[in-house]
């Protein structure tokens, strides 16, 4: 809540927190997200100039945080967050020099094509989610006709390689950059019953990633 000056100070203090612990752990990325007021992931505040600057101001008072710990940050635009659109990460990138954590699939479900991004701004990469979406339930929610949640639920993820968030062309720009942070493989599920073993989609994602650096 960073744009919203009554509940900036305490989500700095459980930032802090947060980067203590994971600076004891032996992190170096602090991913973070800017989280709109509401519940959920379908309604999000949108920002005026006067909030941008406060978003602006609190996400360099939570790399000076960051910083104390020996943590780089990279901001995360996320379906939901008021950094979800395209417009928004473009204007992000123009008014700060914090670096992204590429998400795939969220910033494909924006409208931004992640390959084009890493070309453009390889130096700003500092962290990496890899996830593919299908193309029409992706089309629906970013559209709010269906729910995030129920997206989901319908398969809105799948294995790497299989949707419309064009892996190989991030993998290839991601190799052109000289990126070396790391690849972190996500796939948002609704479970219906316990999982028995690794999902299969974890052997199909890093399957077709091998065949993309061969």
């Amino acid at each position: 809540m960073l744009h919203v000056s009554v509940r900036r100070a305490a989500a700095l203090a459980e930032l802090a927190r947060q980067a203590r612990w994971l600076a004891v752990a032996g992190a170096d990325v602090l991913v973070l997200a800017a989280a709109s007021q509401g519940q959920g992931y379908d309604t999000r505040d949108r920002l005026d100039d006067a909030a941008w600057s406060a978003l602006l101001d609190g996400i360099a008072r939570v790399r000076e945080i960051a910083t104390r710990q020996g943590l780089a940050v990279a901001l995360h635009p996320h379906f939901g967050t008021v950094i979800e659109r395209a417009a928004e990460v473009e204007r992000l990138l123009a008014s700060s020099d914090v670096d992204l954590c590429l998400d795939t699939g969220h910033l494909t479900l924006g409208g931004c094509d992640p390959a084009s991004l890493v070309a453009e701004v390889p130096a700003r990469i500092r962290h990496v989610h890899l996830k593919d979406v299908r193309a029409d339930i992706a089309a629906a929610v970013a559209a709010g006709t269906v729910p995030y949640g129920e997206g989901v639920r319908r398969g809105l993820y799948v294995p790497l390689g299989e949707g419309s968030a064009r892996i190989a062309g991030v993998l290839k720009a991601l190799t052109r950059a000289e990126y070396a942070g790391w690849y972190v493989f996500e796939q948002d599920v609704m479970l219906t019953r316990p999982p028995h073993g690794p999902p299969s989609w974890i052997r199909a994602s890093l399957d077709f990633v091998k065949a993309s650096d061969a």
